[in-house]
């Protein structure tokens, strides 16, 4: 048994453009194998990063836990980041802990 789908593409949305110039792409016969392999990877991506929010926040909420050293200023300063060091980042890695 099959199910059909139809899907329209704004061509005016520089994603759906992309999305369709991809889909266009492949063989005549093999499209709805691509559609099913990029739904489903997708998929996976998302609960992927899921895992992985939630992960890194349990061990950033252990590492908050830990005792802090009996010299604070000394803590901070190995702890404490510069603009410099910070610009060298890319912000998506910057911000990849942020609530989505």
């Amino acid at each position: 048994m099959r199910k059909r789908f139809n899907v329209s593409f704004d061509l005016q949305a520089a994603r759906h453009r992309e999305a369709a110039r991809l889909l266009d792409e492949q063989p005549v016969g093999q499209r709805t194998e691509f559609i099913v392999d990029c739904i489903l990877l997708y998929d996976r991506s998302v609960k992927l990063e899921k895992i992985v929010r939630t992960a890194i926040q349990e061990e950033l909420r252990h590492f908050t836990d830990c005792q802090v050293p009996s010299d604070p200023p000394a803590f901070a300063a190995v702890l404490q980041l510069d603009e410099a060091n910070l610009s060298d980042v890319p912000d998506s890695l910057l911000h990849a802990m942020d609530d989505p």
